[in-house]
Formats: C-alpha cells, sequence, structure tokens
C-alpha cells in the first residue's frame, strides 16, 4: 500500500535552488539529483518508515533518508495520511538549526 507524498514548500524552495545549482554545474548533475529524489520519495511512499529516525527539540517524529549518491539529505516525517518532506538539505549544511526553524 502506497500512502500520500505533500512536499512543503521549504522543501520545494530546496529542490528548486539545488537543481538550478547543480544545472549551473552540470546538467547531467542536476538529472541524477532529480532521478534519486524521485526514487527516493517512491520509496517512502511504499515504506513510510525507510529512512532512520533523526528526532529534533521540535520535531521528535523527523526522519531522514541520504541520496544514494549525492551528500544531500531529505528530511521527512510520517503522518496519518501519508508523507510529508520538510526540507532536502546538504550534509555540509548546520543542520539543526535549519530543521528548528520549520
Amino acid at each position: 500500500m502506497t500512502v500520500a507524498l505533500s512536499i512543503k514548500p521549504q522543501a520545494q524552495a530546496d529542490i528548486d535552488e539545488r537543481a538550478a545549482s547543480l544545472n549551473d554545474e552540470a546538467f547531467e548533475l542536476a538529472e541524477r539529483f532529480l532521478a534519486e529524489l524521485h526514487h527516493v520519495f517512491d520509496r517512502l511512499t511504499a515504506f513510510p518508515a525507510f529512512g532512520p529516525p533523526f528526532p529534533t527539540a521540535n520535531h521528535p517524529d523527523l526522519r531522514r533518508v541520504i541520496l544514494p549518491t549525492l551528500p544531500l539529505s531529505v528530511f521527512y516525517r510520517p503522518t496519518r495520511t501519508g508523507i510529508e518532506v520538510l526540507r532536502v538539505l546538504h550534509q555540509a549544511q548546520d543542520i539543526p538549526p535549519l530543521l528548528d526553524d520549520l
């Protein structure tokens, strides 16, 4: 059984910004990012507990999935009705403050 996937506005902004940035470097890299991201989204809708827990003080139910070949993480939380993607961040970023501001 698959569940619905909701991409929150900040996560969509993260995705758009990263895709544009990677496209400036190499079109193939941007395509790979989007393909890996969609693969992760497909996995999450089929297996909502796929990513290990990544709890924060403000979000104890937060989970994280790292993209297969890129240093990027999808932060999400399962809900009663589906999956909410909250952020898509580079692993070199200072992640905790970015997640606390959700």
